[in-house]
């Protein structure tokens, strides 16, 4: 390595002038040179055929549940040809046909907050969510609990007052 700091050795370069490497220029064409004109394909030289990718294909009415339908999968074949015969191969075959129901995307997720039914839920506007345990708590301190020692049910205005039997003395 030399000496030089590595900064200092590339402003060093980086001042220096670089000269392009020369190019050599093409060989100038001569312009009054008469070019061959082909009016025609010699028949020695092949032309590739441009191949009709329908030529191949059934008609579509003709398809049945055994046909190939392959072809029709290709990219060179229309987009409604293509749609065509997918659907003959849908209705023709009941393997294909059936609907069996486990498709996630084709619930209707909104019907669940658009229908007319109320929608049951622990949610309580300006208290959040509720715990049912703290429901339970506030049904059972609204009932007023029976006093010890007066029978009956407080409810049905029994053990009000003076029994009714006196006891004989």
């Amino acid at each position: 390595m030399s000496g030089e700091a590595f900064l200092s050795r590339w402003s060093r370069l980086k001042r220096g002038t670089v000269e392009p490497e020369p190019v050599e220029a093409p060989p100038p064409v001569d312009e009054t040179a008469e070019l061959p004109v082909l009016d025609e394909v010699p028949a020695d030289v092949a032309q590739p055929e441009a191949e009709d990718p329908l030529k191949d294909l059934p008609p579509v009415e003709e398809l049945t549940a055994e046909s190939d339908f392959t072809p029709f999968l290709r990219a060179e074949v229309p987009e409604d040809l293509h749609r065509q015969a997918l659907r003959k191969l849908w209705t023709s075959d009941p393997i294909y046909a059936n609907d069996d129901g486990l498709k996630d995307y084709a619930d209707d997720y909104a019907s669940l907050f658009t229908g007319g039914v109320p929608v049951k839920t622990l949610y309580r506007v300006g208290s959040g969510f509720l715990d049912t345990l703290d429901d339970v708590a506030e049904e059972t301190a609204a009932e007023p609990s029976p006093v010890p020692g007066e029978g009956g049910d407080p409810r049905s205005g029994e053990g009000e007052g003076p029994s009714q039997n006196p006891e004989p003395t």
